[in-house]
């Protein structure tokens, strides 16, 4: 089969979006398939152009079987308003035609985020005459909302009829938590073109058996770590860790990662004098094992809104995978219950800073809970193996294809 992915995000990228088109292609590549990606020009989450890229019209690569084709986007780091949604909106302009010129297609796959990609790959698929599947990340522009970057203006009302216009044109809307498939259907749309498949993570970079702690740490001192890894942004409420570390002095706080509330982070740090929080800049994905590995406990955070409830982060299974306990502050949800269901971490209210002290406490103090949970969550992980969502969302594409 010949698939055709319109991602905003891609290798060498690390986000979650990113990492999850890539390794699920590798593996298409590997069974057989023919795969080109229509992408931008890696840039995320500074807006700056990856070291041995340049953001030109048009330019080609093959990345472990996959073929990249990568287009001009304007470009904007990961924060504020009007830059960043122009930067999203100009791939919907460079990545469709390109797509729709592309003619050797069984079958047209977009994901977001990015809006605008999701767009790009329906819209080539209908002039090319193709099946079109849309990967459902987030909830957007219901999601802008909720995190109060956009209000419900006539520009919403027009986002919302596109979204439904891919809604509707989509042979298969695959959405990537349970919570995704009951917000589509619960607006009237076919449950029968509404599927569900799980994130999930690469078990064979992922592992227990990581190398030793990389150079890129700090000296931590304290006997207790409790990392964040990835996106620090306005999704996350991260601020109330800071209000945790200056209870906890014995315990170190370190996050690993950029994004939009990244430099407020730093500035309170510094203002506060809170010596036992660390920042390290992003890191490669093949280091990202060491570094989890390096802490006692992998922290999730989600701000207290309804539509967070229905998110699980792909930083879950990571944790899982890497036999890491996770320490949930979030709203009760789909991630919870994950939690829950396999015995794999523990879970706060979101922004709880009390809840969160005990929390940490009781890991800290309980000889044997870490590594009880942690056992749990490793045990679970090959059933969110990235193999298994690989497999899954090909036997959709298979399907739709045939159809």
């Amino acid at each position: 089969m010949r698939i055709l992915f319109v991602t905003d995000f891609f290798h060498p990228e690390t986000n979650a979006a990113a990492s999850r088109v890539f390794e699920r292609a590798k593996y298409w590549v590997s069974w057989g398939h023919d795969v080109t990606v229509v992408t931008s020009v890696p840039n995320f989450p500074r807006g700056r152009v990856f070291p041995g890229y340049r953001n030109s019209w048009y330019q080609t690569e093959d990345i472990g079987g996959v073929r990249v084709i990568r287009v001009k986007t304007y470009m904007a780091e990961n924060k504020g308003k009007w830059k960043r949604q122009l930067d999203l909106l100009s791939f919907l302009f460079t990545a469709t035609p390109v797509a729709t010129l592309h003619k050797q297609a069984d079958v047209v796959v977009a994901a977001s985020p990015n809006f605008f990609a999701g767009l790009a790959g329906c819209l080539a698929a209908l002039l090319r005459g193709r099946p079109f599947v849309l990967e459902i990340g987030d909830l957007w522009p219901a999601f802008a909302v909720s995190l109060g970057t956009m209000w419900k203006s006539p520009t919403f009302w027009v986002l919302r009829q596109l979204e439904e216009f891919m809604y509707r044109r989509a042979a298969k809307i695959v959405c990537l938590t349970e919570g995704f498939r009951t917000e589509i259907t619960g607006r009237g749309f076919d449950p029968s073109t509404v599927e569900v498949v799980l994130n999930g993570v690469e078990l064979e970079l992922f592992s227990p058996a990581a190398p030793a702690e990389p150079d890129v740490l700090p000296d931590m001192n304290q006997r207790f770590i409790v990392g964040y890894f990835g996106t620090q942004g306005l999704a996350h409420g991260l601020e109330f860790v800071l209000e945790v570390a200056e209870q906890m002095p014995d315990v170190a706080f370190l996050f690993v990662g950029d994004g939009a509330q990244h430099q407020a982070l730093v500035d309170r740090r510094a203002e506060r004098q809170i010596e036992n929080v660390y920042f390290v800049p992003p890191q490669p994905r093949q280091l990202m094992p060491a570094v989890i590995g390096r802490c006692d406990v992998s922290l999730v955070a989600l701000r207290d809104l309804p539509l967070l409830e229905t998110a699980i982060p792909s930083k879950i299974f990571e944790a899982m995978a890497m036999g890491k306990p996770v320490l949930l502050a979030a709203p009760p949800g789909d991630a919870s219950e994950l939690l829950a269901s396999w015995g794999c971490g523990v879970h706060v209210p979101a922004g709880d800073v009390k809840r969160m002290v005990e929390a940490i406490a009781e890991l800290r103090d309980v000889p044997g809970l870490v590594e009880k949970l942690g056992q749990s969550g490793r045990q679970a992980s090959p059933s969110f193996s990235r193999e298994v969502q690989s497999r899954n969302l090909l036997d959709i594409l298979l399907g739709v294809a045939a159809q």
